[in-house]
Order: structure tokens, then sequence, then C-alpha cells
């Protein structure tokens, strides 16, 4: 699955437009006595995610061929962050000073992801998604983000 994604800007929700970055998502589920259980690779942007792996729990309700589903998990991420190191240091000569470093670079973080998919069973294994996506960051709501995501489902046997 993949779409156009938002972020809070100034705490007000802003769209990204397609060339700018997108969500991305892969999943394996598998029904288990009315619930859905399943994994999820999700990919986002170069200020997202670069890669994240989530387990997740849902359920749904089927009319016809449609069917309605949510779900929700945590994962563990690697993302692209700032971090900044301070070093003070004290002499008796120049007095205390401080010297700051920003730095760009790969970290884990933990991570929550919530689904709401509109599903259309086109074939009997193949399904089209309409999928509202929000990903959750456990370091600031900076990184937070919700997408539009559109996609397909292909039932293996």
């Amino acid at each position: 699955m993949a779409g156009p994604r938002m972020y809070p800007y100034d705490y007000n929700w802003t769209w990204v437009h397609w060339h700018d970055g997108n969500e991305w998502q892969l999943e394996a589920q598998r029904d288990y006595e009315g619930w859905t259980l399943g994994a999820a690779l999700d990919t986002g942007p170069n200020d997202s995610p670069a890669a994240g792996l989530a387990g997740f729990v849902g359920s749904g309700w089927q009319w016809r061929r449609i069917r309605l589903e949510g779900t929700a998990g945590i994962g563990l991420e690697i993302a692209r962050r700032q971090s900044k190191d301070l070093v003070v240091t004290d002499s008796s000569l120049n007095g205390v000073s401080s010297t700051a470093t920003i730095r760009t670079g790969l970290r884990p973080a933990l991570y929550g992801r919530a689904n709401a998919s509109l599903v259309w069973q086109v074939r009997h294994s193949v399904s089209l998604l309409l999928r509202l996506a929000l990903h959750l960051e456990s370091e600031s709501i900076v990184y937070c983000y919700g997408a539009a995501l559109l996609g397909l489902r292909i039932q293996l046997p």
C-alpha cells in the first residue's frame, strides 16, 4: 500500500505531496478466531522511519463484497533523527564554555500504528483497499503523521 501523508506542522495538519514523501506498508496477516493478527513493514520518507517492523491485531465487519477493518499495533523502527551533543568545559583560565554538535543518523525508536480500511473484494483472492493510517512516534509529536493509502490485498493459499 502506498499514499501521501500529512503531519502536524505548528499544530495544524499539513498534507505532503506525492513527490515529497509517501507512506508505504507491506503486511502479512492471518485470521484467527474472528481476529486479524499480522506483521507489517512500514517505510516512509527521509525524515520519517527508514524502516519499521510492527505486530498488529484487528477486527472487521463484512457486508457482501465490502469489508470495514480496523487494526492497531506497536513496533520498532530505524529512523533518521537529529541528536545534539553538548560539551561543557570549565577551566580556571577561560571560565565555563560549551560546544554544541548536531548530528543526523539512524536510531531505533518505538512506534504505534493504527489503520482503518475499506476493502472491496474484486475477485476471490484480490481486494482493493482504501486506508487511513496513523503513525505515532515515541520520541516526539513532530515525527507523528497520518496517511491516506491505496493498495491491493492478495490472498495466498
